[in-house]
């Protein structure tokens, strides 16, 4: 009785941990007005108006009671233009300015069955096609509910699916409490197909700033996959796998219950299922094999090797690592 009441104290310890990685992780920072102008408005900015903001998003993200706080920010801001409600105020900083409490706190709850499944990685890796795979076909082990349906208790798993900081953190829980898929591609392919989504168009010049700032992103997660910290999950074994193949691979890989049918017979229409919007029939965006694109890519794939010439040899090793480790796990 006393080692299950202990099992028990150490698994909600891990659901709370679990909620305030995933509360963090949503919260960005909201935009504090410079201390410009005037002496007088210098000095209600600096002694009055920011730090009513600031311990206002301090409360609001850490899960506690604002409403004091909101309420100052909100009459604060009575004669502004455009005006703005105690709700927007209150979830200023949040992506879609909504609250993220059914998720965190169905999380904290503890209503999933371990180990959770946290998918990560960069952009254009196939995050959205593994997400759509672990909603469909293993959704005891995320919290209940849709993800974009109010009040919207998955959409803090699903908007931090880019997060470094939260895909290392929950790596960093027993793996018998929560597991991490992160998604791997080649860095030129994701590259091209990074600079193809940004610009939405397959003749639009890259951006080079852009694409610098992706690679660091690239870089960080592959280093993660290679590390041992999660489970690596390579595009190229999604894309020759039908979603129900993938999802029995994974359950084998996870030693969780293997799903039935129905799932989906494509990746196609699974993605446009599932949670992301479906843009299965725009060529830069999708993320399905498009034939438009690859023709497209290919003057944008020299002009990238070539920028990132010096770079790409340790890259290329870096994922040859992360796929080795992919295939130790049976992917």
């Amino acid at each position: 009785m006393h080692g299950g009441t202990l099992k028990e104290l150490e698994r909600r310890r891990h659901q709370a941990n679990l909620a305030e990685i995933f509360r963090e992780g949503v919260a960005r920072e909201v935009n504090i007005p410079p201390v410009t102008g005037g002496l007088v408005r210098r000095k209600y900015l600096r002694h009055i108006y920011n730090p009513v903001v600031r311990q206002k998003s301090r409360l609001v993200c850490a899960g506690r009671n604002a409403h004091l706080w909101v309420s100052l920010q909100w009459l604060m801001e009575a004669r502004s233009r455009p005006w703005r409600s105690r709700a927007s105020i209150r979830y200023e900083g949040f992506p879609g300015g909504m609250s993220y409490a059914e998720g965190l706190e169905s999380i904290e709850r503890g209503e999933f069955t371990p180990p959770y499944l946290f998918v990560a990685g960069p952009m254009r890796t196939g995050t959205t096609s593994v997400q759509n795979i672990v909603l469909t076909a293993f959704p005891a082990h995320l919290q209940p509910g849709e993800w974009s349906t109010p009040p919207f208790p998955l959409r803090p798993w699903h908007v931090t699916k880019h997060n470094l900081r939260v895909a290392r953190r929950v790596g960093q829980l027993p793996p018998d409490f929560a597991r991490v898929l992160i998604t791997i591609r080649p860095f030129l392919e994701s590259a091209v197909s990074r600079a193809h989504f940004s610009a939405g168009s397959l003749r639009a010049p890259a951006d080079w700033e852009l694409l610098e700032a992706y690679a660091l992103q690239w870089e960080r997660f592959h280093e993660l996959a290679a590390q041992g910290q999660a489970i690596p999950v390579p595009l190229v074994t999604i894309s020759e796998l039908t979603p129900l193949v993938f999802a029995r691979k994974l359950a084998t890989v996870l030693d969780v219950p293997s799903p039935s049918p129905p799932i989906s017979a494509t990746w196609r229409e699974l993605d446009a299922l599932g949670v992301q919007y479906d843009m299965s029939g725009d060529a830069a965006r999708s993320n399905v094999p498009n034939m438009e694109r690859m023709k497209a890519g290919y003057d944008l794939d020299e002009r990238i090797h070539e920028y990132f010439r010096n770079r790409l040899g340790r890259w290329n090793d870096l994922y040859e690592c992360a796929f080795e480790r992919s295939k130790a796990y049976g992917l």
